[in-house]
Formats: structure tokens, C-alpha cells, sequence
């Protein structure tokens, strides 16, 4: 057994070597500079901790690793010179190996003289002599384990991996190999070995590991103990490294992000191969950054952090509701596991070379819409061409109106808690995308619990929008990774797969200098662009056109207003189903901006709202999600307190207003404030007067025409849902209630499908039920899918496909699911 005895050894012999000075101390024992008395020159001892005389197998165990080590014969691995043990007090034994003496410290040194990244050209030159060194341990059936900059010493340039004679043989069958198959370091350590499963893969991740260290200045997960470090390689997806050093080539990251890739089969097949595929990304020509210092969300000066919402006491106590018992929650959800395992036969090990904002574009990989070769099971009415479309009216004078002040949380957009000044404040996060365009929809026929085809695993934060093209072939998501990605998945659906097919690599994809939260991403009614508004700090809209030549951009942005962090910012848009104008709503302020294709400098018309008052004790009433009718003459939006404003578009009034009635919620007595992830707003597809908007745990539809009560409340009897997490608190004292996610409209208009915070499972609800199960007045869902082989977390939005016979799905692990729920 090891034990943990030290003693001084400053002056002593080790067998022929006299002990100079101690040169450093860690977790596999001390190393000493020392003198070879026999061939007089300086060396360096590595002394491992102690153990018994009488543990056997780990001595004869040493002896062979040491001696198959010493094997190791290349120009980066430090060479070792000697090994031995030696007899200390009592019935004690050292091991230890003698190396040369490398005078010019590790590269962790190195990184930690220098206040910014190394060059990268310096940084491509370390990380080539490892990769080097790694592989050639790797054809001799060899593993390090613990590849980190510690062990890699330099030396006038050069580089040797070190600690090779700690390295287990993958052949070996000792106790002592067996025990420590996961032995490393746990800010390093891959997934797998973290379980105690290291193969080549694994030093494949740490060498990653490393070079995005070095590329960034930092590491992606820490933690309080290795067990919370550990658990975070397993599970949770690393930063985009951009987010660190945003001068990073986005070819770079996207080798790096591979590199750290979770399964060890999707890392690419060798060091080496990782590190040429780093200096091709590097070697591309300069890429096209933005100048804005809002850039990452992780800016502490970033706008999107710092608004805060003041939180109101209720004004009468509400009685909770029983809740479920959460013995059954007690564990941390995790991810999908045998259903969406699916055979790597024919993977490409090719590494894709993206361009600044998406990968370029092909006849072979990406069809327009004319070219369309995936037939929908409906053909929509076609769209009119820009030419022949009617332009918006100007603004008109909007009417004053008065609404009555609610006593609930007033929100903001974000799915996040501050405090500041000694009050408490809440963020809120809301969604909704636009109707689809149909005026006859045609589904789902024959509805039935989801069965997952398709699984989208390339994101790699949490995913917040799926917006199917208006044609049903492509699917944009989005999310917290800032970036865009499209994805045919009409191709795959076409073949009707028997069993779920795993897509990593998108057609398209764009990177975007901030997050994409929900309702920011919606497709153009002739399907060939995506108008997004991720959180920039800046009035910034983003107009991307999907079978363009070039992958840049379009910035719509209004020239009157700066930039400055006074300034706007756009968190919601929407596009007309109908016409070539979208919406974007304008952060804390009531208005909302039309904008017209083509002209990205000054919006065509502001409708504003002034029914209300501007401020609540200081809180900004804004308007929130959007969503148009769907014959596009009416733009709802539901404001930061809960009510919905909806616009004449063509007279820029607004035309209805509704108070929405305080949801039935289930907290306790004196509870001041509850956390709800989003919002979701979105007219029925097949009547213009319907229109869905959720209000905490209630989904409400409402016919606007008649505004003083719902048409129908939807609500859950899915114990998952209403089962409060443990302490039942949503962090920084805010109590959590259950409350619904993302919400739309079957293209029929009969059904609506949702989720729910805290479950996995995915709600739809048929409004034509004749028998519906009711509780105090809510209709519960008609049926729930997905605990057992979907989301391993919340799901985030829930959207149908134009013919009504897929739901696609997004979560906070990351993931996007298609599935199929039409047995028609």
C-alpha cells in the first residue's frame, strides 16, 4: 500500500545519486535535483510516495512499467536513465526514476510568465512535439494518462513529454494498473476516464485540453473538489473558446470543440491529426471580427447581464397546491443513453474548414427552394415576390390607454437572477416564433406519441430555437453557443427512417457575436432567409441569407441611435408571414420596429404602445415576444407584465388589448417572487383571432375579438412538472414554480404542444377533445412523450413541421430531437 510519509532528503544518498534540492512536489510524489556521483552530472530524481516492503505486487509492478517506459525511444519523450527502490525507516520503500535535468521548466511555467496567451505559432510548436511524442507512445501500446502542460518540459526550444514512467500499460492486468485506470489529473481528464475506462482517446482529450489552455488562458471547467471537475467533463459541453480570446480562428475553435468531444470515437483518430488540423485553421486567411465590446455574453459590462426587473410582494397569500413527492428527482438528469446510440460505420474523420460565420455553401449540399427535392406532404400557396408585395403604411398616431398595475413579477429577458442596491431583482426569459404561413394547414391527421427519428447533437450549449423552413426541408436552431446552424433533415425524414439517425455536421452554419435566445430566430416566408437578434449590447439585427454566395451577414441596424451602452438593443424579431418585413422589439421600451428586405439602415415604421404606464416603482414596461397573425395584419406582443398588446399593423394602433389574469400559481404564503424559464406567444395558423400566450404554469388561448376570458386553460398533471426542486428554491432566494416552455400551434390549429420546466416529457393538448380531463377549470394534456428515450433536461422550445407530421424539439442539454407524431 501507498502510504504518505515524507522525509527530508536534502544532502542524502538515493542509491549512487546525491539529493541536491527539492525542485517541486505534487500528488505522485517529489522531485529532486541530484547529482550522478558516477558520471558526475546534475539529473532529476522523481521520487514516488512510499509503501510497504511487503506490497509485493506494486514493487514487481513498478519494475515493469519503469522498465517499459525506459523502452520509450523518441526525440520529445524524456528519456529515463535509471530506476530503482530504496529501504527508508521501518518497513518503508521508495521508488523512484532517475531523468535528465531539464533547467528550462515546464510549459505550465511558461504559461503562467506571461499575463496574455502564447503566440500561437509558439504554442502550434509545443503542441506538435506532443502530439508527436503521444502517438508514438500509442504504437507501443503505451498511455501517459496525465498529458498536461506539468508534464510537458522544455528545453531551449524543445519539448519533452514527461512522467511516461507512471504511464499503465493497456495490456496490463496488475492490481495496481487496474486500480488507477482513471489516475490523472481531473482539469485534464477525459470523459471515459474519468469512469475508469482510458484508452488513446484519452490522452487525445487532455492534449486538447491543453492546447485550449493554450490558445485561450484558461480552462473550461473548474470546480470546488475534483469530483464537481470530474462530473463536469462528463457531462457538461465546454465553452466556445471565442467566449475566451474572440480573436481564436472560428476554424480553430471548431478543432478544439472537437478535440474535447464527450464520445471518444467523435475526437479525431490521432494527435498528430488534431494538431495539423489546429495549423491548417490557423494558416486560413484572416477572418472577418466584430469590432463590438460586447462581443462575449461573459463581459461583465454586457447589457444583457445587467438588467434587472424589480420583483413585487403578492398581494394575497396563495395557498400551495400539493406537490409531488421528489424522492423520484433526487438525481441529476442525464443524457439520453441506449435509444440514440447509433452505429459509427462510415463517420467521416475529415475535419470541415468553416468560414467566419458559416461553411461555404455548394450546389450538392444545400438546395433553394425552387430546387426542392423533399415534397411536403401539402403545397403551400405560393409567396409573392418582393416586387409585387404592398409596402406598409407610415406610422400613425397610436391612442393612449390606461391598464391596471399587476402585483407579479415584472421580467426583463433573460433566465436570470441579480441583486443589487439590497433589492431583489429577477430576469426573465420568453419565447415565441412566428405562425406558420398556411392557410389551409393540413395536420397532423392521425396524432400519436413521438417517436424520435432524428437527433441533432452539434450544439454544444444549451439549444433555445428550432424554426422550420416554410417548405418543412430545413431546420434552423440556434442557441447559447451564439451560432446558427441549418440542418436538411427533409432528406432524412424522405427516406422514413426505422430507427433515429444522429446528425453532427449542418449544411450551414453561422457564428454570431452573441447569444440566440428564445423567439430571435425566424425564417422569411419564401424561405430564403433567417432574420436573427442575438444579444450584441448594440441595436444590431442579423439578416442571413441561406443559399447566398457569401456567408457575412446583413446588419440592419437603425443609423439614428449609438451604440454606446445607453443605447438599444434588439432581444425579440419575428418575420412576416406574408410579407418582407420583420419585427424586432426594442429593449425596455414599448416599441417595436418594422423593418423592409433591402433596406437595413432605417426602419420602414415604429408601432408603439402607450396603453399603460411607462414605469412600475422604476421598472420599465416593455414589450417582449412577438408574433404575427396569420394573415400578417396583427403583430401581438406580450409585455414584461403579462399583458398582450396587439397592433393594426397597416394603422400602427393597437387594436386589442388584453389583461392577462394572475396564473394559479403554487407558492407558498409571503413568497415575493417566483423563476420561470420563458414565455411563448403565437397565433393559431388556422383562425387570425386565436392566440396562445403562457403565463407562468398556464398556457391561455385566447380569441382577441373577446378578450375578458380565456378561450381555453391548459395546464399539467405531469408529476415531473409540478415537483419542486430540492429547497424549492430557483437560486439567490427566488422560489421555482412549475411553468411551461416552449409553446406553439399545430399547423391544423387543433393541437398545441409544450414543455414544462423540471420534466422531460413533451405535453400536447387537443383542443377538440370531447371528453378532456379538467381541473379547476385547466385542461390537462391529451397525452405526454419523451421521459424515457428524449431530452436528458428541460426542454426549451417545441416546434411543428409545416405539414403537421414532426415536432422538433430543443433543451438544455444541448440537443435538438425530431420526432415523428402523425401516423397518417
Amino acid at each position: 500500500m501507498l502510504t504518505n510519509q515524507t522525509m527530508d532528503w536534502q544532502g542524502e544518498m538515493l542509491g549512487r545519486y546525491r539529493m541536491i534540492r527539492l525542485l517541486g512536489r505534487g500528488g505522485m510524489g517529489e522531485v529532486w535535483l541530484a547529482e550522478d556521483t558516477e558520471l558526475r552530472r546534475q539529473i532529476a530524481a522523481k521520487l514516488l510516495p512510499s509503501v510497504l516492503a511487503s506490497d509485493k505486487s506494486y514493487l514487481h509492478a513498478f519494475e515493469y512499467e519503469a522498465r517499459a517506459a525506459a523502452a520509450l525511444e523518441h526525440p520529445n519523450i524524456l528519456p529515463i536513465h535509471d530506476f530503482g527502490e530504496q529501504h527508508i525507516a521501518g518497513d518503508e520503500i521508495v521508488t523512484y526514476l532517475i531523468t535528465p535535468y531539464m533547467a528550462g521548466g515546464s510549459l505550465r511555467d511558461r504559461m503562467r510568465a506571461t499575463t496574455r496567451t502564447l503566440p500561437p505559432h509558439e504554442s502550434l510548436q509545443y503542441l506538435k512535439q506532443a502530439a508527436q511524442a503521444i502517438d508514438y507512445a500509442h504504437s507501443q501500446n503505451v498511455l501517459h494518462r496525465d498529458i498536461k502542460p506539468a508534464n510537458m518540459l522544455l528545453q531551449e526550444g524543445w519539448l519533452f513529454l514527461a512522467d511516461f514512467g507512471l504511464a499503465k500499460l493497456m495490456s496490463s492486468e496488475t492490481q495496481r494498473s487496474r486500480t488507477h485506470t482513471g489516475s490523472g489529473t481531473p482539469e485534464y481528464m477525459a470523459p471515459e476516464q474519468a469512469q475508469g475506462h482510458a484508452t488513446p482517446a484519452s490522452d487525445r482529450y487532455s492534449l486538447a485540453m491543453t492546447a485550449y489552455q493554450l490558445l485561450t488562458g484558461a480552462l473550461p471547467f473548474r470546480g470546488d473538489n475534483p469530483y464537481e471537475v470530474l462530473i463536469k467533463q462528463i457531462k457538461t459541453a465546454p465553452l466556445a473558446p471565442t467566449q475566451w480570446n474572440p480573436t481564436l480562428p472560428l476554424a480553430a475553435e471548431e478543432i478544439l470543440l472537437q478535440g474535447l468531444a464527450k464520445r471518444p470515437e467523435d475526437r479525431l483518430p490521432t494527435c498528430v491529426a488534431f494538431v495539423n488540423a489546429l495549423e491548417q485553421a490557423f494558416s486560413l486567411p484572416p477572418q472577418t471580427t466584430s469590432d463590438d465590446s460586447e462581443a462575449t455574453i461573459l463581459a461583465p459590462w454586457s447589457k444583457r447581464l445587467r438588467k434587472v426587473v424589480l420583483t413585487y410582494p403578492l398581494q394575497q397569500p396563495i395557498t400551495p397546491t400539493p406537490t409531488i413527492p421528489e424522492a423520484s428527482l433526487s438525481q441529476t438528469p442525464t443524457q439520453p443513453s441506449v435509444s440514440f446510440q447509433t452505429s459509427n460505420q462510415g463517420r467521416e474523420q475529415t475535419v470541415p474548414t468553416p468560414s467566419y460565420v458559416g461553411y461555404p455553401v455548394t450546389p450538392t449540399n444545400i438546395v433553394p427552394p425552387q430546387q426542392n427535392t423533399y415534397p411536403p406532404t401539402i403545397q403551400y400557396p405560393p409567396v409573392q415576390s418582393p416586387q409585387t408585395r404592398q409596402e406598409i403604411a407610415s406610422p400613425q398616431q397610436e391612442p393612449k390607454r390606461t391598464i391596471s398595475r399587476r402585483e407579479l413579477v415584472i421580467g426583463g429577458s433573460v433566465a436570470a437572477v441579480a441583486v443589487a442596491g439590497g433589492a431583489s431583482f429577477l430576469i426573465w426569459q420568453r419565447s415565441s416564433t412566428p405562425a406558420s404561413p398556411a392557410k389551409t394547414p393540413p395536420g397532423p391527421q392521425k396524432i400519436m406519441p413521438g417517436v424520435p427519428l432524428l437527433n441533432i447533437t452539434r450544439h454544444l450549449r444549451t439549444v433555445y430555437n428550432a424554426a422550420w423552413s416554410p417548405d418543412g426541408r430545413y431546420l434552423a436552431t440556434a442557441g447559447e453557443d451564439q451560432t446558427v446552424m441549418l440542418w436538411d433533415v427533409g432528406s432524412y425524414l424522405a427516406k422514413s427512417p426505422k430507427e433515429v439517425q444522429t446528425l453532427t455536421k449542418p449544411v450551414r452554419r453561422w457564428r454570431l457575436p452573441g447569444t440566440v435566445y428564445s423567439n430571435a430566430l425566424s425564417w422569411s416566408p419564401d424561405g430564403r432567409y433567417l432574420v436573427a437578434t442575438p444579444v450584441t449590447g448594440s441595436n444590431q439585427i442579423f439578416l442571413l441569407d441561406v443559399f447566398g454566395k457569401t456567408s457575412d451577414p446583413v446588419i440592419y441596424k437603425d443609423g439614428s441611435k449609438t451604440d454606446d451602452l445607453g443605447g438599444p438593443d434588439f432581444l425579440y424579431s419575428a418575420w412576416s408571414p406574408k410579407t418582407n418585413m420583420f419585427a424586432a422589439a426594442v429593449s425596455n421600451t414599448q416599441n417595436v420596429l418594422l423593418w423592409q428586405l433591402k433596406k437595413p439602415n432605417t426602419p420602414i415604421k415604429t408601432l408603439y404602445n402607450d396603453q399603460g404606464p411607462r414605469k412600475v416603482d422604476g421598472a420599465e414596461i416593455s414589450v417582449g415576444e412577438l408574433a404575427w397573425s396569420a394573415d400578417g395584419t396583427m403583430l401581438a406582443t406580450l409585455t414584461n407584465n403579462f399583458n398582450l398588446a396587439i397592433w393594426d399593423v397597416k394603422t400602427g394602433k393597437v387594436k386589442y388589448y388584453i389583461n392577462v389574469p394572475d396564473a394559479p400559481l403554487t407558492l407558498p404564503p409571503g413568497t415575493h417572487a417566483i423563476f420561470v424559464i420563458r414565455d411563448a406567444i403565437q397565433w393559431s395558423p388556422a383562425d387570425n383571432h386565436l392566440l396562445l400566450a403562457t403565463n407562468a404554469n398556464i398556457v391561455n388561448v385566447w380569441d382577441v375579438q373577446q378578450p375578458k376570458k380565456p378561450r381555453w386553460q391548459l395546464g399539467t398533471n405531469d408529476k415531473n412538472a409540478l415537483t419542486p426542486p430540492p429547497n424549492d428554491d430557483a437560486g439567490f432566494g427566488f422560489k421555482w414554480n412549475p411553468n411551461t416552455t416552449g409553446v406553439s400551434w399545430s399547423p391544423n390549429g387543433r393541437y398545441l404542444v409544450g414543455g414544462y420546466g423540471r420534466s422531460h416529457n413533451i405535453h400536447i393538448w387537443d383542443l377538440q377533445e370531447k371528453k378532456p380531463v379538467v381541473s379547476k377549470g385547466i385542461q390537462m394534456p391529451t397525452f405526454l412523450f419523451g421521459q424515457k428515450n428524449g431530452h436528458g433536461d428541460t426542454i426549451t422550445d417545441a416546434r411543428w413541421s409545416p405539414d403537421g407530421r414532426y415536432i422538433a424539439t430543443t433543451s438544455f442539454d444541448t440537443t435538438v430531437i425530431v420526432w415523428k407524431v402523425d401516423e397518417a
